[in-house]
C-alpha cells in the first residue's frame, strides 16, 4: 500500500466513532504507518547517497536506526580510541615518574644509575 493511502486512512479514521476505532485497532495502523514512513525515509536517504551496488543499499537500509546514539551507525573505532587513550596516559605517567626520579637525582647530585 502506498504512503498516501495509509495517510488518508489515518486521516479518515479520526472521524470514525470510538467503537469502530477500537474494532479497527487504529493504534496498530498508526504504528505500522510510522514504521513504513521511517523505512521509506531511510530508503530515500540511502538512494540519495548514490550507492550503485544493490547489496550496499540493502546493508545500509538494514542498519537499525538510533543504534549509535549521536553517531549513526555506531562507530567501530570507539575501542581503538579508548586503547589509544590508555596508552597515552601510561606514557605520560611513565615520563612523569622518570622525570621525578631523575630530577631528584640531579638535585641531590647523584644519578640513579
Amino acid at each position: 500500500m502506498r504512503l498516501e493511502k495509509w495517510s488518508s486512512i489515518l486521516k479518515d479514521s479520526n472521524d470514525y466513532p470510538e467503537n469502530i476505532k477500537h474494532e479497527l485497532d487504529v493504534n496498530t495502523i498508526q504504528f505500522a504507518y510510522n514504521d513504513i514512513l521511517v523505512r521509506a525515509t531511510l530508503e530515500n536517504q540511502v538512494i540519495k547517497l548514490g550507492a550503485l551496488s544493490a547489496e550496499v543499499r540493502e546493508n545500509l537500509i538494514s542498519i537499525k536506526s538510533h543504534m549509535g546514539g549521536m553517531h549513526y551507525p555506531k562507530p567501530s573505532w570507539d575501542k581503538v580510541v579508548l586503547k589509544n587513550r590508555a596508552i597515552n596516559i601510561s606514557l605520560i605517567i611513565g615520563f612523569l615518574v622518570n622525570f621525578i626520579i631523575l630530577g631528584f637525582g640531579v638535585a641531590l647530585e647523584r644519578t640513579p644509575f
